[in-house]
């Protein structure tokens, strides 16, 4: 079956959605259908679920080191992003790094550090 070639919607690979795109019209199918049941944005049954993100801003002291202040925390990952106008890659990526990421949102102007866990703001 993974050797198959069909005109039909097959998977490549078998029992596996790897490189499986769906076509456009397809995708307009599925917004039709999220937008007839309301799910857009803040009705949609998941939006508010999820580990909770704790946005720390960073500051440097004079002998070099790291003083992370607790600035806001969010609800899930996908509103850190929406609010601060980055890409989840990137907010991902610099969690996974512990580093350090500047937000592009004026509102939100300075060197971020983004947790799911709480840290200890000594």
């Amino acid at each position: 079956m993974d050797t198959l070639r069909s005109a039909y919607n097959i998977l490549k690979l078998a029992g596996s959605p790897a490189g499986f795109r769906l076509s456009d019209e397809a995708k307009a199918k599925i917004s039709a259908a999220n937008y007839t049941r309301g799910w857009k944005g803040e009705n949609h049954p998941s939006y508010n679920t999820g580990k909770e993100v704790y946005l720390y801003s960073v500051s440097i002291n004079e002998d070099g080191t790291e003083n992370l202040t607790l600035h806001s925390v969010f609800p899930n990952l996908s509103r850190v992003y929406n609010m601060l106008n980055i890409s989840r890659v990137k907010i991902w990526s610099n969690m996974k790094r512990d580093s350090s990421f500047i937000s592009p949102n004026p509102a939100f102007h300075g060197k971020y550090k983004a947790y799911f866990n709480r840290i200890n703001d000594a």
